[in-house]
């Protein structure tokens, strides 16, 4: 028979934790921080400075300047070309390497088709001007007719409304007989209609003759417009210099048949120069457009930028 083990087993109980034991533990603990707390002040108050015994500056950020040596040429930063504005034969009237100034004329193109189709539009423009003139004329002659056929048209209106004052006195006084007031007042009908009809065409022919002014007019104006195009062609036939420099290279010979928007020569601006560099690739990720540059050249330097 297995017996149980309730002589084996002994009750254990639990361990009370004295509360003066914890407020001790507790001052402790508080103990060790004031101390490590005044060691920390003193130790940094030990390393404090005077403010005069120190230096004061402001930083600011500068310009990062890296030198590179590389070799190149420089060539003028401008030079144009200069071209044949119609088709003609042209005059060179520089050689290669003579000085200019921007607007002196350099060469000149003779263009027989060009001039003779000004002189053409130029005698059209001058038969629509005697037209014109001879319209105004006309327009004042008839402006005069009509004027004098109104200005009738009122007289025998006039007459009339006296006739007919003159046959209602007379009725009155039995001096006419009844038909010849009806006669006055027909008259004066007649006369006031045609009065009225006088003025009306007056108005319409005067409004006519001022459309056929204002239409010769219009083709005067527009032929004007024609002659004054072929004539800014032919004053571009001299052909100035666009810059101030030397001239470089003639591209035809002088009275060389030439066409339209042909090049004639080069030529070269020295007022401004492009530096033209073989910088080491392993700069190519540094530059950048529009960065400043300083070049050495010989003794001086030069300013610039990148481009």
């Amino acid at each position: 028979m297995i017996k149980d083990t309730s002589q084996q087993d002994l009750v254990v109980k639990p361990a009370r934790v004295s509360w003066k034991k914890a407020v001790g533990a507790i001052a402790l603990i508080g103990a060790l921080g004031v101390t490590a707390r005044a060691i920390s002040m003193a130790d940094t108050s030990g390393r404090s400075f005077e403010l005069s015994a120190l230096q004061v500056a402001t930083v600011s950020q500068g310009e990062f300047v890296r030198d590179i040596l590389a070799s190149g040429r420089i060539v003028a930063a401008n030079a144009p070309q200069v071209y044949s504005p119609e088709e003609g034969f042209v005059d060179l009237l520089v050689k290669a390497g003579d000085t200019v100034a921007a607007g002196d004329v350099i060469a000149r193109v003779v263009s027989p088709a060009l001039t003779n189709e000004l002189k053409q539009q130029q005698a059209e423009l001058a038969r629509l001007s005697d037209g014109l003139a001879r319209e105004q004329l006309e327009v004042r002659r008839e402006t005069l007719a009509l004027n004098r056929s109104l200005e009738l048209a009122k007289v025998t209106l006039d007459a009339a409304e006296r006739e007919n004052r003159r046959a209602q006195l007379s009725i009155k006084k039995n001096l006419i007989s009844q038909i010849d007031l009806e006669e006055a007042v027909d008259d004066l009908a007649r006369a006031r209609l045609n009065y009225r009809h006088a003025q009306q065409e007056v108005a319409l022919g005067k409004d006519t003759l001022a459309f056929e002014l204002a239409a010769a007019s219009n083709l005067v104006e527009r032929q004007q417009l024609v002659v004054d195009e072929l004539q800014r062609k032919v004053n571009a036939l001299d052909i100035n210099a666009p810059v101030s420099g030397l001239v470089g290279n003639l591209l035809v010979q002088t009275k060389a048949a030439v066409s339209a928007q042909q090049a004639l020569m080069t030529l070269v601006d020295l007022s401004a120069y492009e530096a033209q560099l073989q910088v080491p690739e392993s700069y190519a990720n540094e530059l950048g457009l529009g960065m400043s540059v300083v070049l050495q050249v010989g003794a001086s330097e030069v300013y610039g930028k990148l481009s």
